[in-house]
């Protein structure tokens, strides 16, 4: 669970300042299904291979890192959609 809120909060970090809006939904996506079947282990609700859940948690360090990597501004000039807050 603490990775959950961790991820959360990174991914919420990640998507303010990334400039490819693919990316932001790809990892808020992500995010969203690694959570449900983090709680649908716990309260096991259907049968869900744990490879699947894996899958997803990497899938979800990959699209972070791509993001880190390929997804960032640059210089000063971009700005975070819908703020004035410069990356």
């Amino acid at each position: 669970y603490l990775f959950i809120v961790i991820s959360f909060f990174a991914i919420f970090k990640a998507t303010q300042t990334s400039t490819n809006k693919i990316i932001k939904i790809a990892l808020w996506i992500s995010w969203c299904l690694f959570f449900l079947l983090i709680v649908n282990k716990t309260i096991q609700l259907l049968y869900i291979n744990q490879n699947i859940t894996y899958a997803t948690g990497i899938t979800l360090a990959i699209l972070h890192l791509y993001n880190l990597k390929y997804c960032q501004c640059e210089n000063g000039e971009c700005c975070v959609e819908g703020t004035n807050k410069k990356c």
